[in-house]
């Protein structure tokens, strides 16, 4: 269905696709891309920045992911 996105994953993808992820901005995709690789989403927690509220609203977006 093209309706449906593929996800980001968080391990494999560029800073410009992690940039899409809710909260992720230039200095946090950086973060994320030296502290691969991440086991879960949940994982993200270890980025500086994403606390408990904004690793809820990743999640509730589901658009990461990890492959």
């Amino acid at each position: 269905d093209e309706s449906v996105e593929a996800c980001v994953d968080v391990n494999t993808a560029s800073a410009e696709a992690l940039d899409e992820i809710v909260h992720i901005g230039p200095s946090r995709a950086a973060d994320i891309i030296a502290l691969r690789p991440f086991t879960s989403v949940e994982d993200l927690i270890r980025v500086s920045g994403i606390g408990d509220a904004r690793l809820a609203d990743i999640v509730e977006q589901g658009l990461a992911c990890v492959g």
